[in-house]
């Protein structure tokens, strides 16, 4: 599972990142834009984009795009 998920952070150009607990960030489903909250310290997602105007990134976590994501809520993995 693990090569799989190398060969996609070459495709996207991005990060792995773990998200800490507690992360606060937003994700887009069809009714708009909704609140999510990381309560799973375990939880790894994919850097995508960088937003410099708000200073967060965009990650690709579980399928679903996360936004409004800040820097103290991510660590690098690799």
């Amino acid at each position: 599972m693990r090569k799989d998920v190398y060969i996609f952070i070459v495709m996207c150009n991005g990060k792995l990142v773990k998200l800490k607990q507690s992360t606060q960030c937003n994700y887009s489903t069809d009714m708009g834009s909704m609140p999510l909250s990381i309560e799973n310290d375990t939880t790894y997602g994919i850097i995508l984009c960088f937003y410099s105007h708000n200073g967060t990134y965009e990650v690709l976590l579980d399928g679903e795009v996360c936004f409004n994501v800040y820097p103290d809520s991510l660590e690098a993995v690799i």
